[in-house]
């Protein structure tokens, strides 16, 4: 059997040319893609990392800016913003011992945009006259909710704790994460909201004061956030192979007409 031309062209138009690829709309955090971390004046630098301004660039389009941005975790606080191009952006300044979670919009040239999670994964100014909370939290009772887990667990009988921060990944580890989302309440339980539906997430819960925040904790509750309540469906796409075939069948087709007209 021989292809006609018409067919021959719809299948090289609908096998997809070996290139790289589009950046996401969220950039995994392993490996890291952004870091936080304090400056002078009270400040926070958001630095992008080497591999994604590097050249060749790991997408088909290069970095042009960002617009970086630090998060307060507990409500009334404003958030820190700054754009600018692919230098470091500096945001502040922090107010003490408040814990804020940091993010940066990444801008291509291409005109697409992705975020990217800042690691670590919380930036606290510590007042150094207070001393870090010592205790740990054990593992906490975790229940599943439309794109969020409530974290219950047993608050720390200390008095110099300001409150918790809880998060949630979406990997069996922090190396095999592709994102995370944080939360913080003055005690139990502690709720982390836009998580993936369908996907079990590991979550853990730690105290903070103005001193910094306690030890890393290892005990981790996991959980599948549920779907949002009218969520729609996710459309199935179609695989180069399968629009190969679509392209052979309308081929035929075509071939089939212009024989019924000769």
């Amino acid at each position: 059997m021989k292809l006609g031309g018409v067919a021959l062209a719809l299948c090289a138009l609908a096998l997809p040319a070996q290139a790289q690829p589009a950046p996401p709309a969220e950039l995994p955090v392993s490996p890291p893609a952004l870091a936080a971390f304090p400056s002078p004046g009270g400040n926070v630098t958001l630095t992008l990392a080497p591999w994604l301004t590097g050249f060749p660039s790991p997408y088909d389009t290069t970095v042009s800016g960002k617009d970086g941005r630090c998060t307060p975790l507990r409500p009334g606080l404003p958030t820190l913003s700054a754009s600018v191009g692919v230098t470091p952006a500096i945001l502040g300044p922090l107010v003490t011992g408040e814990p804020y979670t940091c993010d940066a919009t990444i801008r291509w040239a291409s005109g697409a945009r992705s975020r990217a999670l800042a690691l670590p994964d919380l930036v606290l100014l510590p007042d150094p006259a207070v001393t870090p909370p010592a205790g740990v939290i054990a593992t906490p009772a975790a229940t599943a909710g439309p794109r969020s887990v409530t974290l219950g667990f047993t608050p720390l009988a200390d008095p110099g704790v300001t409150g918790y921060v809880a998060m949630c990944i979406d990997g069996p580890s922090p190396g095999a994460a592709t994102l995370y989302r944080m939360g913080a309440a003055t005690g139990s339980p502690v709720t982390v909201t836009g998580l993936q539906a369908g996907v079990a997430h590991m979550c853990s819960v730690r105290p903070y004061n103005a001193g910094g925040t306690g030890p890393v904790v290892l005990a981790a509750a996991t959980a599948t956030p549920l779907a949002a309540p009218g969520g729609a469906q996710p459309v199935p796409a179609l695989g180069a192979w399968a629009l190969a075939l679509l392209a052979l069948a309308a081929g035929a087709m075509g071939l089939r007409g212009m024989r019924g007209r000769v």
